[in-house]
């Protein structure tokens, strides 16, 4: 049985908040997504890190306020 499996994630690496930290160190401040089982994960480490997701209901939508943010596509997330 790994730690994982006993409630003891001391010692285990996920990798939503690897991602998150990631995303961080490299300055980035905002994410757009879709909101969904796929991303939560995602999305509640990238919070804890100090960067605000914004939930969308489409994609689209998620491309759209993410260029209206912000010009610079090097640093959108969707």
């Amino acid at each position: 049985m790994s730690s994982a499996d006993d409630g003891d994630s001391g010692d285990v690496l996920e990798g939503h908040r690897v991602l998150a930290r990631a995303l961080r160190h490299h300055g980035v401040e905002y994410m757009y997504g879709v909101v969904g089982i796929p991303v939560m994960e995602v999305a509640v480490a990238a919070m804890q890190e100090g960067i605000h997701y914004v939930g969308m209901r489409n994609e689209q939508a998620a491309c759209y306020a993410a260029q209206a943010r912000r010009g610079d596509f090097a640093q959108q997330m969707v």
